[in-house]
């Protein structure tokens, strides 16, 4: 009697696991668009919980209520600027990609391609530059002084 309520669990077992293997479908990244897609929506997140950790930083450092909606506004206020500089460099890379893939490579061409996007991941970065001396503009230097040690101990950790 064990033995055939044994044999009924691993007779449906068997079958539940080769129901799974049959209607699963694998997650393949075989089109260039889909692959483009994948890597923007990990970056979004990626950026978006930056956010929010330096957020939460902001408020344990205590700073009020109207600091955190300036300091949005400065970020929100790049956004723009920053989306298209993005687009740009993608744009950039894309040329690169078929000047490479060239039969005849011209040298110039593609280091002159490669000059325009390191200016503008130059600009990026000058950007990003800013908005935090524009935020750090905003604190007191107890709130500077807070956030610093934060940064220390995150330093020390990694």
């Amino acid at each position: 009697m064990k033995l055939n309520k044994l044999t009924t669990v691993l007779v449906s077992l068997g079958m539940l696991v080769m129901s799974n293997m049959v209607t699963a479908t694998p997650h393949i990244h075989d089109s260039d668009n889909n692959q483009e897609q994948h890597q923007r929506h990990m970056k979004n997140k990626i950026s978006q919980k930056m956010h929010k950790r330096m957020m939460r930083k902001l408020e344990k450092a205590g700073v009020s209520e109207e600091q955190l909606a300036e300091i949005k506004l400065i970020h929100e206020s790049g956004k723009a600027l920053r989306d298209s500089k993005h687009q740009e460099i993608k744009d950039l890379k894309s040329q690169v990609k078929t000047l490479a893939k060239s039969e005849n490579v011209d040298e110039q061409a593609l280091r002159d391609l490669l000059v325009v996007v390191a200016e503008k991941k130059a600009d990026l970065m000058l950007m990003r530059i800013n908005s935090r001396s524009q935020v750090k503009a905003l604190l007191n230097d107890e709130q500077k002084s807070q956030l610093e040690a934060m940064h220390q101990k995150h330093s020390r950790s990694e």
